[in-house]
């Protein structure tokens, strides 16, 4: 099976790297945008297997980001990141919502369940919630060669 490439949309870098190298221990090749235009502008050119974002960023809501990307890429699942809170009738059909702070394995188990649903359903199912639990983050690698910067 080929790599799942995963498009990673956050303002803030520090987030852009943790998750990175969060994906990248799990096997995706990550693209990373650190604003919603330019996220779309990869949407518009590079097949993506699944879009990762962050809900709030000051050019452009992940909600918002999330509809856009249904036009140029409507079999796309998209898990949305957010530390806040957020009331499930804002969010797009068919998304996953990861609540923040999350661990390794919340992150992996919400982009594979988003992948394995968007996989098997023609159309997006109903809001999928993951919710953070225990767990550790040691032995996390980074492999560089996974990871593309646009």
């Amino acid at each position: 099976m080929a790599t799942a490439r995963v498009l990673l949309v956050d303002d803030e870098d520090l987030v852009l790297r943790a998750v990175t190298a969060m994906l990248c221990s799990g096997g995706f090749e990550v693209v990373q945008a650190a604003k919603p235009d330019r996220a779309l502008e990869i949407l518009g050119s590079l097949q993506i297997d699944l879009i990762l974002t962050d809900i709030t960023m000051p050019e452009m809501r992940g909600t918002e980001l999330a509809r856009q990307a249904g036009f140029l890429q409507p079999d796309t699942p998209i898990v949305l990141m957010t530390g806040g809170f957020i009331d499930p009738a804002d969010l797009p059909e068919g998304v996953t919502l990861l609540l923040k702070p999350f661990l390794v394995g919340d992150l992996l188990g919400a982009v594979e369940a988003a992948l394995a649903r968007g996989a098997e359903l023609p159309a997006r199912p109903a809001l999928s919630i993951h919710r953070p639990r225990n767990g550790s983050a040691e032995g996390l690698k980074l492999d560089v060669r996974q990871v593309t910067t646009a």
